[in-house]
């Protein structure tokens, strides 16, 4: 079985996985999680919800490094920051094994983020989340904008971002790619 929770930043992805997690302590299932060695945020062992949830994690770069843990149930944040071939978790999950899984599904400028998009072909079962809208207040988010300049493809921060109603993030994209005077 493989879950996927994702949607904008700010809108509790990890809240959810989280709750996940408890649930198979509960269940008292065989459990590890995991996030990408690139996410130092919280702490380089440690997956942190912002409404204050905490676990121990393993960081990890690719896929394959899964194959190296033989648990029940597999959690990841921050999916869209690892690489390697998603045929890992489809075998490992027709072998029985359940993945919950929380990532952004966009970049800031509205393309599917990196391996995210293959994720959510092979998953049971997905949430897509929603965040308030940083500009109208509605629970109606589903971009995240980067409030920065971009230099590198991947930003890994909080800070910098916001969360965007589809209407808003059009109407800064649009500010944000318009010619300053002066400059190009």
């Amino acid at each position: 079985m493989i879950t996927v929770y994702t949607g904008p930043m700010f809108s509790q992805k990890t809240a959810f996985l989280l709750a996940e997690y408890d649930c198979s302590v509960v269940a008292q299932r065989t459990r590890m999680a995991f996030k990408p060695a690139i996410d130092g945020r919280f702490g380089q062992d440690v997956i942190k919800s912002r409404r204050g949830g905490t676990i121990e994690a393993v960081c990890i770069s690719d896929l394959k490094e899964l194959r190296n843990y033989d648990v029940q149930d597999y959690f990841i944040d921050e999916f869209q920051f690892l690489k390697g071939d998603i045929q890992v978790i489809q075998q490992m999950a027709s072998e029985g094994k359940n993945f919950y899984v929380s990532g952004l599904d966009m970049t800031a400028e509205g393309k599917p983020f990196a391996i995210m998009q293959e994720l959510l072909c092979i998953a049971d079962e997905v949430q897509k989340r929603k965040a308030v809208c940083n500009d109208c207040m509605a629970r109606t988010a589903t971009h995240s904008f980067f409030l920065g300049s971009k230099s590198d493809d991947v930003f890994v921060g909080d800070k910098e971002y916001i969360a965007l109603c589809r209407k808003h993030w059009a109407e800064r994209m649009r500010k944000k790619e318009q010619p300053t005077e002066g400059g190009e």
